[in-house]
């Protein structure tokens, strides 16, 4: 885990570390408060519903409710006893009347083919639209014609704008939409993923012995043992298994989810409710066609695991990339290797919106289409679509040309705005045996809640021709409007850098698929690993093999993964402590300054034992001891001190935290400090040394006799008894503090 969080920032951790070390240290326990009563939400079973009490942990615990926090009340705005209703705002065309909103279930609006806005939603909220769009929309058009660089808005139908080659932001859309930006964009823009995946919720029995935490789902090639082409794994407990190694798991494969019922499947989506979609692919070195064809997009329900054919889109002799969900505006992205066009699929219906062209426009002849016109992985960020360019691969290289990532504005529908594309990064090239070089086609993209992005390449020597251990996973940053390398690397697989192109990136792990995470008789780990959010490679890792069979190497047969977002329950990257800064103080009162920390370090995990703790501060600052030895059980604190020396008072110190668990896990943190100022101003000091000496006296007899205007600084210091003249009061409060 990697967080700055400066001292006066860390209160909101206090009541958690003190309910830690009421099972932990005695020294440590008076930091619990006297009475830890907080919100409890339960079900009453004398009034049928839920209602809120304050009371402690256990007591809410015993009644089975949900413990809002020390010190909640039930006043707080976030604490919420009231049940959704299950009926929500519709938005559906009536024949008599057009479009209208009525409050219904999900099912009756989806049979009157309209848009359900969700349970608990009124027709009176603001984001509940059913009038009809009017013509005009907000229109940016260069002033003079193409090339002149300045840009204006006006309100015009789409034809005027097309008329004038302007980009048109869609009916309805007007110049002060937050999305319609006339400025040239040239820099990176980018704000944290939203990681809206929601958790499937399989009435299966065995998927139902799950824990409550995360899950991830991974599709694979119909060459794999088994014929599961879907799976779902339980990641809830996994923050207490070891590193590169094998452990026990959930997996959840429905008996449907064959490549008989599927065909070959690649791109993976999740939408809020844990519906799961897939879309045909002939990706892989053995192909099946799946009973709806090549431009079949899967929809397996989130409750039965039933799978239906939500849009087929037109192909002739290739087939579909990759699919993203795109939750802020409630649609789909699917990119197309037989006509090189992103499609744009409605929510409810999957029915084609409309289509976006990279590059040469679509000739009409069949696929695939030519490298440099092929989008292949997708991902909406803020208001633009971003997609990963497949300019070359393995078999099809060019010392001249790199895979590239692009992006489209959106209008304020979440439609492509044609011509607002702009190139954002050109892969650097990955190097094999030294002799030559080249990249890999990015088939996932994620932004991770910091707002990087988390690119992961796939090993393609063809369309149709799958490879291995030439393909990366690589993180990028906005930095001073451009999109940089950042310093963290990932290295998947134990053999060069063997990423299978899926890519989920969460607060404190980037979780990639892999080939070759473990290569060895009785040892072969193929299927997806959890790598810190920092960089790392196996040895800090969490390996998962696809199918739970060691023996056999799997090898180009995985594919996309998706883990979903945290509702409740343990969070399986929580596995990293709490530190806290508890105290600073000023050991020296002159330079060089000494500060006495007081620290706290409290064990989260469930399991292993915290070994030691080690601390690393900024170059020229030292501190004593940097490294501290214990033995921290599960869910217990540990309470140390250090002196750090070297820093200036009243400035900001960044400590790097090292801790090391038992199993051989370490996990990082940077915790920022702001020191306090140290000086005791001492009558007559004017050199703030600490010290009245003959140095403050040879300063008041340089300045004897000045009258102080405010101007001189010196002057100003040197007026110990504010008269507002340097001379015998000030001289007599020299010899009083006379050290």
């Amino acid at each position: 885990m990697s967080t700055n969080t400066t001292h006066s920032q860390k209160n909101g951790l206090s009541a958690l570390f003190a309910a830690l070390l009421v099972g932990g240290l005695s020294s440590f326990a008076s930091a619990a408060p006297a009475n830890p009563a907080g919100a409890c939400c339960y079900e009453d079973p004398d009034i049928g519903g839920l209602i809120c009490v304050e009371v402690t942990p256990n007591e809410c615990d015993a009644v089975g409710g949900y413990y809002y926090g020390i010190g909640t009340t039930c006043s707080d705005p976030f604490v919420e006893c009231e049940p959704l209703h299950d009926d929500g705002a519709c938005c559906y065309n009536d024949p008599a009347y057009g479009l209208v909103c009525s409050v219904m279930d999900e099912g009756a609006c989806l049979d009157l083919g309209g848009y359900w806005y969700g349970p608990g939603t009124v027709c009176s909220d603001p984001f509940v639209e059913c009038d009809p769009l009017p013509e005009e929309g907000a229109c940016c058009i260069e002033e003079g014609g193409p090339g002149s660089g300045y840009w204006y808005c006006v309100e015009v139908t789409e034809q005027i704008c097309d008329d004038h080659w302007g980009v048109w932001y869609g009916a309805g859309s007007l110049c002060t939409d937050p999305g319609v930006n006339c400025d040239p964009i040239d820099d990176c823009d980018a704000v944290p993923g939203s990681d809206c995946a929601g958790r499937p919720q399989y009435d299966d029995q065995e998927y139902m012995s799950f824990g409550p935490g995360r899950v991830a789902v991974q599709t694979v090639s119909p060459g794999i043992p088994g014929d599961r082409m879907l799976t779902v794994f339980d990641l809830s407990g996994i923050g207490s298994q070891p590193f590169n190694t094998a452990f026990p798991i959930g997996r959840y494969a429905h008996a449907s989810w064959t490549a008989a019922n599927l065909g070959s499947i690649l791109g993976l989506a999740i939408d809020e409710y844990g519906n799961i979609f897939v879309t045909a692919s002939q990706t892989w070195n053995i192909d099946i066609m799946g009973p709806s064809g090549w431009g079949a997009v899967y929809r397996i329900d989130a409750h039965s695991a039933a799978i239906s054919t939500f849009a087929v889109l037109p192909t002739a002799s290739s087939s579909l990339g990759s699919i993203t969900y795109d939750c802020e505006h409630g649609q789909f992205f699917v990119s197309s290797f037989e006509d090189g066009l992103i499609y744009r699929l409605d929510y409810t219906t999957g029915a084609i919106l409309d289509t976006f062209d990279h590059g040469t426009p679509w000739s009409g002849s069949p696929g695939p289409v030519a490298l440099g016109d092929r989008p292949f992985g997708l991902e909406v960020n803020g208001e633009r679509l971003y997609y990963g360019l497949w300019n070359e691969d393995l078999n099809n290289n060019s010392p001249s040309v790199n895979n590239e990532i692009w992006s489209v504005q959106l209008d304020t529908t979440g439609m492509p705005v044609a011509g607002a594309e702009q190139l954002e990064i050109v892969l650097t090239d990955f190097y094999v045996d030294n002799n030559y070089a080249f990249s890999s086609p990015v088939a996932d993209i994620d932004f991770s809640p910091e707002g990087t992005m988390v690119l992961g390449e796939r090993s393609q020597a063809g369309i149709t021709n799958m490879s291995a251990h030439v393909a990366r996973v690589l993180e990028y940053e906005c930095v001073d409007g451009a999109w940089v390398l950042t310093p963290h690397t990932f290295h998947v697989g134990s053999i060069q850098e063997s990423a299978a192109g899926g890519v989920d990136a969460k607060a404190n792990r980037v979780w990639a698929s892999g080939d070759a995470l473990h290569l060895g008789s009785g040892d072969n780990i193929y299927g997806f690993q959890g790598l810190p959010a920092t960089g790392g490679s196996i040895v800090d890792s969490w390996l998962v093999d696809y199918n739970n069979d060691l023996t056999i190497q799997d090898k180009t047969l995985l594919g996309d993964l998706v883990v979903t977002r945290q509702d409740d329950g343990p969070d399986p990257e929580a596995d990293c402590p709490v530190i806290q800064v508890l105290d600073v103080e000023c050991g020296t009162l002159f330079a060089p300054f000494e500060f006495d920390l007081s620290l706290g370090v409290s064990n989260m995990d469930s399991t292993h034992t915290i070994t030691s703790v080690t601390m690393t501060p900024p170059a020229g600052d030292t501190l004593t001891p940097d490294h501290v030895t214990m033995a921290l059980p599960p869910l217990h604190s540990w309470p140390f001190d250090s002196v750090l020396t070297g820093a200036a008072q009243g400035s900001t110190v960044c400590i790097d935290f090292e801790v090391t668990f038992s199993n051989g896990a370490v996990c990082t943190e940077t915790i920022c400090i702001d020191l306090p100022m140290c000086i005791i101003v001492v009558p007559g000091d004017f050199n703030f040394d600490g010290i009245v000496d003959v140095n403050d006296l040879m300063f008041i007899i340089g300045l004897w006799g000045e009258v102080c205007d405010g101007m001189d600084n010196d002057c100003t210091v040197g007026d110990a008894d504010g008269s507002g003249v340097i001379d015998l009061g000030d001289l007599l409060i020299v010899l009083e503090n006379w050290s």
